[in-house]
């Protein structure tokens, strides 16, 4: 059996996904994660609806295993209005279950002490098993 992480970012559940619990079978088109934020697991692949894989994309059938919503923190970039990921601010929070709509409404973690941060969801990180290797 092959376990993979795999991230499903928030825009592209909402846009076009479907949502999913621990224990289905899923076949999602997969390839390297890239932008989806500082944390993410060495080797983790991305779901891609969109055909944002390239050639490096592949068809996965596998049961999913577990699913955390990734919650990341982020900060104001300096001068502007931009704000950016906040490397090893990543939070994971199982759910058997993956939402279809993510809260646009940033939590807004800074307080007095930490202004410019926010917190937001931006998909899950899931974990898929399945047959190959």
């Amino acid at each position: 059996m092959t376990v993979w992480q795999v991230v499903y970012a928030d825009w592209e559940m909402e846009c076009c996904g479907t949502p999913f619990s621990v224990g289905d079978e899923v076949t999602w088109t997969v390839g390297p994660h890239g932008g989806v934020g500082p944390d993410v697991p060495e080797g983790a692949l991305c779901v891609s609806n969109h055909s944002m894989g390239g050639s490096e994309a592949e068809q996965v059938t596998a049961y999913v295993r577990s699913i955390q919503v990734m919650t990341v923190e982020f900060a104001q970039a300096s001068g502007t209005s931009v704000y950016e990921p906040v490397p090893g601010r990543l939070r994971l929070r199982p759910v058997r279950r993956c939402p279809k709509w993510f809260s646009r409404e940033a939590d807004r973690t800074g307080g007095p002490d930490r202004p410019g941060h926010e917190s937001r969801a931006t998909g899950v990180l899931v974990e898929l098993e399945g047959p190959g290797g």
